[in-house]
């Protein structure tokens, strides 16, 4: 009987030794391959969350720029308003002292916002002008056409896509 008990615990730990020989490596396998998962996983994100925190930082940038822009053309629309309002010095003979000095307030400003095209195509108007004060210009249709062209020129530099043209620009009067 001691042998058949020999036997036996012989074969089951022939069977144990099998089994751990099976089992161990390959958990063993497994624990490594799920350890380099992690590791892998870790770096992966880390280097996600380095993009993302760099980019976030330039989105937010681009947003401040892009606040920034939409400011300075709404203050430039402004601006051109204000600028087209105090052209009516020139139409009409309404002229006094105060709006000469708004005109001369929001031509400055426009100097400051405009750009050159806009710049130039105004000052070929207030050249224009001045001829006209002194008697060297009074064709009126070349006057309504540069200050026209003014208008339009304001348009364009503030996105507004047009097709119009000097001539479409209409005057009105309340019989003064």
């Amino acid at each position: 009987m001691s042998e058949i008990l020999l036997w036996v615990n012989l074969v089951v730990l022939l069977l144990i030794g099998l089994g751990i020989n099976i089992y161990i490596p390959s958990y063993l396998k497994e624990k490594a391959k799920n350890l380099a998962q992690k590791e892998d996983v870790k770096e992966i994100t880390d280097t996600v969350e380095e993009i993302r925190k760099t980019h976030k930082s330039e989105i937010e940038l681009f947003k401040g720029q892009i606040q920034s822009n939409l400011e300075a053309l709404e203050r430039k629309r402004e601006v051109y308003n204000d600028f087209i309002k105090s052209l009516g010095i020139f139409i009409g003979g309404r002229t006094n002292d105060e709006q000469k000095q708004i005109f001369l307030d929001c031509y400055a400003a426009l100097w400051l916002w405009a750009p050159d095209e806009v710049i130039s195509v105004v000052n070929s108007f207030v050249d224009l002008q001045i001829k006209a004060a002194s008697g060297q210009v009074s064709d009126q249709v070349i006057l309504k056409n540069s200050y026209a062209a003014c208008v339009i020129a304001l348009r364009n530099d503030c996105g507004v896509t047009t097709k119009l043209q000097s001539s479409d620009y209409r005057y009105v009067f309340f019989g003064i």
